[in-house]
């Protein structure tokens, strides 16, 4: 049990729509946990242990890339799986996570990120048993979110005071800063995109979604010519999302990032997104670039003062490697 409440807040809404037409039914569910379940083989455990005894629901359930969270808010995790869900190899918009030790006797939390199609944000505590079988019913639409909303179990002991009537646990209290240029994360060569955003910014997975300054978008790195395919796509990625930075964006041309740097990308177009996807692609493809190579700890303050004005992005120091 753990010794102090866990912030269980959550935004009340999710970016979620670009799931909402993809087929995702053999995705596996992301297992997460917040507390430390001890020993080793533990959290191997807590995967078999959500998926329960009936073997129609057996590897229906994985634990994330990195699935350990000890001691954050389950906003951390929100902000991880987000950028985990732009991979599609697990579902984007449910997963499970532990809050307790006990989890066999108080529940795990589902989540979803797209209650009824509205990329409305709720969680629901649930016997840990039932909970691949509860996902698998919701994803296939066997049954509904609010079937298991009506039997939801009570908060357990550990986030008592810490719990709303909106979010099932808790609602994330708006951000009143001033929103930073978002830059969009993109990999032509492996990189693990995932473990990206906490590279440039160790804050990342703690801070609101409205104070983050980059955005995993999208890896083409299986693509025949991916810096082709790239360069073609952010306009599009613009459209479909458009907090992101129009004329600058980060591309990992390489896998060993934290040795070799990532390039930082100015394309020059008008940013106008108002126009048909196979038009922005084109316009994207045919911009002329400018890149600099800069070491992670150099990216977002070059950019965000190149952004502002302060710096013309010729100027930016590049990193030899």
């Amino acid at each position: 049990m753990s010794s102090s409440p866990i912030d269980l807040t959550l935004p009340s809404r999710a970016p979620t729509e670009q799931y909402q037409k993809e087929n995702h039914d053999s995705a596996p569910f992301a297992v997460y946990t917040l507390v430390d379940l001890g020993e080793t083989g533990a959290d191997d455990d807590l995967r078999k242990a959500v998926e329960g005894d009936d073997a129609n629901f057996h590897s229906t359930c994985k634990l994330a890339p990195r699935y350990n969270f000890i001691g954050h808010p389950l906003m951390t995790v929100y902000n991880y799986h987000l950028q985990l869900a732009e991979q599609r190899e697990y579902h984007p918009t449910l997963f499970i996570v532990a809050q307790n030790q006990d989890y066999k006797k108080d529940g795990v939390l589902l989540i979803n990120l797209d209650v009824d199609l509205d990329c409305r944000v709720e969680t629901c505590r649930i016997q840990a048993g039932e909970a691949a079988s509860a996902l698998v019913n919701i994803r296939i639409a066997n049954m509904d979110w609010e079937d298991f909303k009506e039997d939801e179990l009570p908060p357990a002991e550990s986030t008592a005071g810490n719990t709303s009537s909106s979010g099932g646990e808790g609602t994330q209290q708006p951000s009143t800063s001033t929103p930073s240029p978002v830059f969009g994360l993109y990999s032509t060569a492996g990189a693990n995109m995932t473990a990206l955003p906490e590279l440039l910014d160790p804050e990342f997975y703690q801070k609101h979604p409205r104070d983050q300054q980059c955005h995993s978008v999208a890896s083409y790195t299986s693509s025949p010519d991916p810096w082709k395919q790239l360069m073609g796509r952010h306009p599009w990625n613009c459209m479909r999302d458009p907090s992101l930075h129009r004329q600058m964006f980060v591309c990992a041309d390489k896998k060993e990032v934290e040795n070799e740097g990532v390039l930082l990308v100015r394309m020059q177009w008008d940013g106008n997104i108002d126009r048909d996807p196979a038009e922005l692609i084109q316009i994207g493809a045919g911009a002329d670039v400018k890149t600099r190579r800069c070491q992670l700890a150099a990216v977002l303050p070059a950019l965000t003062s190149v952004a502002s004005g302060q710096i013309e992005f010729e100027s930016i120091e590049e990193s030899t490697v």
